[in-house]
């Protein structure tokens, strides 16, 4: 009977090969690792614009309450309507944070209309953003048309791997105001 321990050699060597192999493997792993570094981008940008249209709303509602106490004659009569309707675009403009949060940033129709809008100011608020004012069941039925706002997200390091989203979102708001001046 012969005996033969080369199997048995050959088996060994294999695991040490495998394990020297895993080895090289888990080395380069984390080279490579730091290597390739990345940026990701933060929803900071998209958390501030939703934070800012909760103040601009808020500020809205509160115009129309001013303006509808502020107007004299017979509430929903077209006198009233008129000058409640000059009083808040008025009140907008007069409001720099409002205006700010308006024009900046600002798509409408799909393209970039920021310069447009500032250069027309009250024009572009009366013609474009807010719809007509309509007296409907006793109640103003008042609102903002369509408006969209366009942001470019970048990462925070530009010196590691990283991809800017543009963010856009467009928005409309309706209001129904009471003859008291609650805002609905």
């Amino acid at each position: 009977m012969i005996n033969n321990n080369r199997g048995q050699i050959f088996a060994v060597a294999l695991v040490i090969i495998t394990l020297f192999m895993c080895g090289v493997v888990w080395v380069l792993y984390g080279v490579e690792q730091k290597n390739a570094e990345s940026s990701l981008v933060s929803p900071r940008g998209v958390f501030e614009m939703r934070d800012g249209l909760e103040i601009f709303e808020m500020r809205e509602r509160a115009l129309i309450g001013d303006a509808i106490k502020g107007v004299g004659g017979e509430f929903g009569s077209d006198e009233f309507v008129l000058e409640f309707r000059n009083k808040f675009l008025d009140g907008v403009i007069a409001d720099d944070k409002m205006s700010e949060f308006i024009f900046g940033d600002l798509v409408f129709n799909g393209r970039d209309f920021e310069d447009d809008a500032r250069r027309e100011g009250r024009v572009f608020l009366d013609r474009n953003l807010y719809s007509d004012v309509v007296f409907v069941d006793g109640k103003l039925v008042f609102g903002r048309n369509e408006m969209g706002k366009k942001i470019l997200l970048r990462a925070s390091d530009n010196s590691k791997i990283n991809f800017p989203i543009w963010f856009e979102y467009d928005f409309a708001r309706e209001y129904v105001v009471s003859e008291k001046g609650d805002v609905e």
